[in-house]
């Protein structure tokens, strides 16, 4: 479905922005964390209030260029920046960033897992059109296997205060694991009336009928399903998105997205239950 912020426009002029590899979930398909060694044991998959940041060296650096209009300038073309780590809220700079870009007029997509606290998402949300919280399961013990870490309750916690400043759409990365879950995980966003995003590799291992499983999803209203590869290595690998170094396959990747919003939009089954209920 459409936010209501974003347009078909934005969907074909986006690009992305990584702040950082690190990350306070340790999922255990993602291979960012597993280089992370200056991160102590003790900050790793925790619940605690203070993000932690490491190398100042670089935010230092990515700050001054919000500041001086270079980082805006990267995106002088584009009308949506997907805002992605790591964990975007383990960069310090944070505000500095999203502030600049907001300034500058482009629209924002902030990819999170959410698990920080009410005071840190009420300093920043409202410079977000859109969140897209991040859910590798509905079940709360798969949720801590996949994780690393059992916050499936303190992200159902946060999800109505975070609405309060931005709009919330929910995504799930769906692997051959979390296939027979995805009514939980429709569940979850029917429950909190939230857009969510499933997304998948077909190059896993998955059976048949689960594709078809996974397809099924794109009648239901609110609902977006993409086939996609993941970047490995240079984002978060939960998020369907990639950093591309030729501008045409970052207008492919873009073009995919567009038609499958546009698609789902549109489609006669959901307009059906949009009119009958």
């Amino acid at each position: 479905m459409f936010n209501m912020s974003l347009t078909w426009r934005d969907y074909w002029s986006q690009d992305t922005l990584v702040l950082t590899k690190r990350c306070n979930l340790r999922c255990g398909f993602c291979p960012l964390w597993r280089t992370d060694v200056m991160t102590r044991p003790e900050e790793r998959a925790t619940d605690q209030p203070t993000p932690v940041q490491v190398d100042r060296k670089a935010m230092r650096a990515l700050q001054e260029r919000a500041r001086s209009g270079e980082l805006v300038a990267r995106f002088k073309h584009t009308r949506l920046v997907n805002v992605v780590g790591g964990e975007p809220f383990l960069f310090e700079g944070l505000p500095t960033v999203l502030r600049a870009l907001k300034d500058a007029g482009k629209k924002v997509r902030f990819w999170s897992n959410g698990l920080f606290s009410h005071e840190h998402w009420e300093r920043v949300a409202p410079l977000m059109d859109v969140v897209m919280l991040y859910v590798p399961a509905s079940e709360p013990e798969l949720y801590r296997d996949i994780a690393g870490y059992a916050g499936l309750k303190q992200l159902n916690d946060m999800i109505p205060h975070i609405k309060q400043w931005t709009s919330v759409h929910l995504h799930h990365p769906t692997t051959p694991e979390t296939v027979a879950f995805l009514p939980e995980f429709y569940d979850l966003a029917y429950g909190f009336q939230l857009p969510f995003m499933i997304h998948y590799n077909p190059k896993l291992n998955f059976q048949r009928d689960s594709i078809h499983w996974i397809n099924r999803y794109k009648g239901y209203h609110n609902a977006t399903v993409l086939k996609t590869n993941y970047g490995l290595g240079k984002l978060c690998a939960a998020i369907p998105k990639q950093c591309h170094a030729k501008p045409r396959d970052q207008q492919i990747e873009n073009a995919i997205e567009m038609i499958e919003h546009i698609r789902n939009h549109v489609s006669l089954n959901k307009w059906l239950k949009r009119r009958l209920g």
